[in-house]
């Protein structure tokens, strides 16, 4: 593999990263080796880019407004966390937030861990592990979102994504899609965030497969407004309620196991659709 040792400017001063050139064995454009800036080798790289990273931990808040892939080598060994700061939009800016402006952008995030601040970072309820808005479509897979005192991964606007096999545990809240949003979400685990796991609000639609569901601090999945939800082959454990559907929202559930809710295994409120097919509804 050929390497090119670039200095990169950057709003703190200038950091190094190492670009691979024609690299088949990994497809990857740019390496960016631990302490460099990966906020600038995402400025510097050209759209569609794969950016790697090894074994290492970066604090940073990651901006991105173009198509690009951000590859570790596993959620043990990669992780990206929240960087610090007293300024208070500083602080509510997200670990990573991925703005479409204008033309559709593809990001994908993959085989990493996004890391919240401790305790003691926290600024009324923020900040947020990804964000992705506007015309973004976002690929999560291979990661786990953790420790945010906000949202774990927030779909917003007009995004859409898929995330998959992709672990969201410990957040005040574990995925929202708001507004108009739309996500596929396959091979989740959703697990002992405080609020709920998984809402759905706005017009948003989600279709939830083979995924697990549990301990929430409140409710296991939440489907309002007149969001729409299809959840097959789910299993929705433990929480104040398995599933609430409210509002105008409809929800199909095929072939699921809801069970150990505190209250309500299944929970209507206002005038919802819910159609239950081959589940199973349990204490």
């Amino acid at each position: 593999m050929r390497k090119l040792w670039l200095v990169l400017g950057a709003a703190a001063g200038l950091s190094i990263a190492v670009v691979a050139i024609g690299d088949p064995q990994t497809g990857c454009t740019v390496w960016v080796e631990p302490g460099a800036s990966l906020q600038a080798a995402i400025a510097a790289a050209p759209p569609g880019a794969v950016i790697c990273l090894p074994q290492g931990s970066w604090e940073e808040n990651l901006i991105i407004t173009k198509s690009v892939t951000i590859r570790g080598q596993g959620a043990e060994r990669t992780r990206i966390s929240w960087s610090g700061g007293t300024d208070p939009f500083f602080i509510s800016q997200p670990v990573i937030w991925i703005k479409g402006e204008g033309e559709p952008i593809t990001v994908i995030i993959e085989d990493l861990a996004i890391q919240g601040p401790p305790g003691s970072g926290s600024w009324w309820g923020l900040p947020h592990g990804l964000v992705a808005q506007g015309t973004a479509w976002v690929e999560v897979r291979g990661v786990r979102v953790s420790g945010n005192p906000g949202i774990g991964i927030w779909l917003s606007e007009s995004a859409q994504g898929a995330i998959r096999d992709t672990a969201v545990l410990e957040n005040e809240h574990g995925v929202l899609l708001s507004d108009e949003a739309q996500a596929t979400l396959e091979g989740v685990r959703a697990a002992h965030n405080r609020m709920h796991n998984i809402a759905l609000g706005g017009a948003s639609r989600a279709r939830i497969t083979n995924s697990i569901v549990e301990e929430a601090g409140f409710y296991g999945v939440t489907v309002g407004e007149q969001a729409q939800l299809t959840l097959s082959e789910c299993q929705l454990i433990g929480g104040a309620n398995g599933l609430v559907v409210a509002g105008e929202a409809e929800a199909v559930v095929n072939n699921c196991l809801i069970k150990n809710a505190e209250f309500d295994g299944v929970l209507l409120m206002g005038s919802p659709q819910l159609r239950l097919f081959r589940s199973t509804i349990t204490g």
